[in-house]
C-alpha cells in the first residue's frame, strides 16, 4: 500500500553544462527509492549511450513548440539552440503517487521551478 505525503518535494540540481549533474543525481536516486526522476522532452539528438523514455524524450521541435503553447511544460529552457521541458503532468503523477521529483535541468529551468507557485522545492546548484 502507498503512503501518500501531502506536500512532496522538488528537489532541483542545476548547474552549467558537464559540471556532473547527472552523476549527482544517479547518485541521489540509488539512495531514495521514494525519489523518482523527472524525464525530460528535448529536441536534441540521442547520444549512443542514451536510451527513449529513460533518459530523455525526445521529440521534433515542432512538437515541443505546441506543447509549449498548449502549456504542458512545468519548466523549459532553451540550451544550446536544442530545447529541454519536464512535462507538468508527469511531475503531478508522481506527486499524486507520494513520490517525491528530481529534476536534472540547466540553471533557466530550474529558475523557472523557483520563481513558480509551487511548494517544497529544493534547489541545488553544483559548480565546475
Amino acid at each position: 500500500m502507498s503512503q501518500h505525503k501531502s506536500n512532496p518535494l522538488m528537489i532541483i540540481v542545476s548547474s552549467p553544462s558537464g559540471a556532473g549533474k547527472t552523476s549527482v543525481c544517479k547518485k541521489i536516486l540509488e539512495d531514495d527509492k521514494n525519489l523518482r526522476i523527472s524525464i525530460s522532452d528535448t529536441t536534441r539528438q540521442p547520444r549512443d549511450n542514451e536510451v527513449e523514455g529513460k533518459d530523455y524524450n525526445f521529440i521534433s521541435i515542432n512538437e515541443f513548440k505546441q506543447n509549449i503553447k498548449n502549456d504542458l511544460y512545468i519548466e523549459y529552457a532553451k540550451v544550446f539552440n536544442n530545447y529541454y521541458g519536464s512535462q507538468r503532468k508527469n511531475i503531478l503523477n508522481y506527486f499524486n503517487e507520494g513520490k517525491d521529483v528530481l529534476f536534472d535541468i540547466d540553471w533557466q529551468g530550474a529558475q523557472q521551478l523557483k520563481n513558480s507557485n509551487l511548494s517544497y522545492i529544493l534547489s541545488i546548484f553544483i559548480i565546475p
